[in-house]
């Protein structure tokens, strides 16, 4: 029997987490990163190998101490625009709370535009660096998907691979 969306969520969640991938939600209609057949994790598979030279999945994921955290705990890209927004502020109330509990090195937001506008902010007021130790990140769908590989390749290279 397959895993839940959520028990499949925990298996990969390292004990440790360096880098929080922040996202919306998973999406309406089934795909799921930790499924391994959404848009997003192609993508950063892609990043990842070219950041790396190693083969990705999400036990490489887990591995290196990366986990994607997503603010909606049901899927809001079906719901019509401001009952999304509505939700998404609603939920991005408890971002602190998660913050505080897994203290990661790094935060990566996936997502441009209103979600961007909404959670980007929390994560800055934390104490985390644009650039540095944080990135906003568009999400990788359409013209979108090779700017989102080549910013998560750039920033990969700079925080978790970077040479020593």
């Amino acid at each position: 029997m397959p895993l839940s969306y959520e028990e499949a969520r925990e298996k990969f969640r390292p004990s440790s987490i360096k880098v929080l991938f922040i996202g919306e939600s998973r999406p309406a209609g089934g795909k799921f990163f930790f499924s391994e057949n959404s848009n997003l994790y192609s993508a950063t598979k892609e990043a990842f190998e070219k950041a790396s030279a190693n083969n990705f999945d999400c036990e490489a994921f887990k591995q290196l101490g990366c986990w994607l955290y997503d603010v909606c705990d049901v899927p809001v890209n079906n719901m019509e625009p401001k009952d999304r927004k509505v939700r998404i502020r609603e939920d991005a109330m408890a971002l602190s709370e998660v913050l505080q509990r897994y203290n990661p090195k790094f935060i990566f937001v996936v997502k441009k535009g209103y979600f961007g506008n909404i959670v980007y902010p929390h994560v800055l007021k934390f104490g985390f660096i644009d650039g540095q130790t944080s990135c906003l990140l568009p999400f990788p769908l359409y013209q979108y998907r090779e700017q989102y590989v080549r910013e998560l390749t750039a920033m990969l290279k700079k925080t978790i691979f970077k040479k020593l």
